[in-house]
């Protein structure tokens, strides 16, 4: 399945830029549960680290955990 959900990848991460805030969490931790395309997502995690929402930073931080040792350039971030 996760194979599959590679294409949604591009959307989730424009998604993290978004204003409103539910739709950053629902995209941070989309990319999180699909733990795929690490070059694309990891990077778009590590800057949600900063957002100006707790929740999204929370879930951005357990997200990054979802990729295991392919997030491992976001271990200084956290």
């Amino acid at each position: 399945m996760r194979r599959d959900a590679r294409p949604a990848v591009p959307a989730l991460v424009r998604a993290l830029d978004d204003n409103e805030d539910d739709l950053r969490y629902f995209a941070t931790r989309a990319l999180g549960n699909l733990a795929v395309e690490p070059v694309q997502s990891v990077p778009a995690l590590v800057a949600r680290l900063d957002d100006r929402n707790v929740e999204v930073r929370k879930v951005a931080a357990r997200s990054l955990g979802q990729f295991k040792n392919r997030a491992k350039v976001a271990i200084p971030a956290l």
